[in-house]
């Protein structure tokens, strides 16, 4: 028996199972200011689905976030680059 087996053995008997944090009381609290749009965090929506996280923010297209160009914008927002 490894190392490693026999202290998880005696350690879980002794001290049980390590508690779980309260993870969507967490999620829930979620405040302060999108550094994007300045709204609250809480009317944003947060998409964990894929392995990058996106955030949407609630201001409308042409508001505040104007644009002169009409390009297509890469994922940091920026206009793409056409070679």
């Amino acid at each position: 028996m490894r190392l490693v087996d026999w202290l998880n053995e005696h350690l879980m008997t002794a001290l049980g199972p390590p508690p779980t944090g309260p993870y969507e009381d967490v999620a829930a609290e979620v405040r302060g200011d999108c550094p994007v749009c300045r709204h609250p965090m809480g009317e944003h929506f947060i998409d964990h689905s894929a392995s990058n996280t996106v955030l949407t923010c609630p201001v409308p297209r042409g508001g505040q976030f104007d644009r002169i160009e009409d390009r297509p914008l890469n994922e940091v927002g920026m206009p793409k680059r056409t070679s």
